[in-house]
């Protein structure tokens, strides 16, 4: 007899379950988030001003998330309706060192960044006397260290509750279930507890299916992925140069090993989206033999957030929907209509990759490459799928 097939364990994500998930822009004051939330929504909401704590309240908009399959599918198409996918982005108020003993903007700061599910974190790598630094001066790892100690220290407060609700529930005792599950529960809390004493983020553990939904419903600060915005001059941003660079990259490598780093320059973003049209643009990145860090940072953060499109398509309309990695067809359907869900029957489907390459639906059919899948299928970044679901029931 053939050896039993061993089952592979489904990894459960951290964060929350979803499609609709938020980012936020972070750092210390004065670094450029507001003016790099400007710039990346292509609106004038943020308060970017030179002083600390010119934003309070977080700002949301609704960005476009760029995609050269879905531009080259709107060509072929040219439907009536484009509905591109979106990336929700928060402007977040600056941190502050102590921030979390309530410094500053405090607690409300650390509430806004609990939130949202992945963070944009700005770190300042250019002088500039005309801007004052909340700190004094231009320290690039000073600050990646403050904001770090600050997040983590908020989630050792928020795990010692935990830790202390939970053992008033189980000084109960009792060998039921539910019990015994508490007290599972309270011994990893703990465990928990003491990986951030010993200064490690909850991103980087390796979590069982069990202890990420003991840790989601604490919606730590450093269970975010994190994406570093790495805020430079123009000059070193198109010569590809910069003193901090290294450090930084350094730092990454040895306290957030293989979180993304993006240099950009917040004030070339801006100087960019304040001119005329989207050609003036080009051309003038072409003419500085550079180019906008923007889709970029839209991309990796959507990558970050373990998100990827699928689309429908037709001379009605184009659309590039969102959804989690590993997801299977009906719940793909769910997010055209929550009735799709329930009333799923099967998808056809077939990959932009494959259209592209033999031109049309037609072609595809005839190489036999349309599939036909049922509700165990896993939907693939860039699918193109045709649902077939049963009537609603009234």
């Amino acid at each position: 007899m053939p050896p039993k097939k061993v089952k592979e364990e489904v990894k459960i994500p951290l964060g929350r379950p979803g499609n609709h998930l938020k980012s936020g822009i972070v750092g210390l004051a004065n670094v450029g988030k507001s003016t790099l939330f400007q710039a990346i929504t292509k609106c004038h909401l943020g308060n970017p001003a030179n002083y600390p704590f010119a934003t309070i309240e977080p700002e949301e908009a609704r960005i476009i998330v760029p995609d050269a399959r879905y531009d080259w599918l709107c060509d072929h198409y040219k439907p009536r309706s484009k509905v591109p996918a979106t990336l929700t982005v928060y402007d977040i108020a600056g941190l502050t060192k102590g921030a979390s003993t309530g410094e500053g903007l405090g607690n409300a700061f650390l509430s806004h960044i609990r939130a949202v599910d992945a963070i944009f974190q700005v770190v300042r790598s250019f002088d500039d006397a005309d801007i004052t630094h909340i700190e004094g001066d231009v320290d690039p790892i000073r600050d990646l260290n403050i904001i770090s100690d600050e997040l983590r220290i908020k989630d050792t407060e928020f795990v010692a509750k935990a830790v202390e609700a939970l053992k008033k529930l189980t000084i109960r005792g009792g060998q039921s279930l539910e019990m015994k599950k508490l007290k599972e529960e309270q011994a990893f809390v703990e465990s928990l507890l003491q990986w951030l004493k010993d200064g490690k983020d909850v991103r980087k553990g390796n979590w069982s299916p069990k202890e990420v939904e003991f840790i989601n419903p604490l919606m730590l600060l450093t269970a975010k992925p994190v994406v570093y915005l790495v805020n430079l001059s123009e000059k070193d941003y198109i010569r590809q140069k910069n003193k901090y660079l290294p450090k930084i990259a350094e730092w990454v490598k040895q306290n957030s090993t293989g979180d993304p780093i993006i240099p950009v320059s917040v004030s070339f973003e801006e100087r960019l989206t304040g001119l005329e049209t989207e050609e003036a643009a080009l051309e003038e990145c072409k003419k500085l033999a550079t180019k906008s860090a923007l889709p970029k940072i839209i991309s990796t953060m959507r990558q970050a957030l373990g998100l990827i499109g699928f689309f429908t398509t037709g001379e009605d309309e184009v659309r590039h929907w969102t959804i989690r990695k590993e997801t299977k067809a009906p719940q793909a359907a769910g997010v055209i209509h929550t009735d799709f869900e329930k009333t799923f029957i099967q998808v056809i489907v077939f990959n932009y990759e494959t259209l592209k390459e033999v031109g049309d639906e037609a072609a595809i059919k005839a190489a036999g490459k349309v599939m036909t899948k049922g509700k165990d299928y896993v939907v693939n970044d860039g699918d193109i799928l045709l649902i077939k679901a049963g009537a609603a029931k009234a």
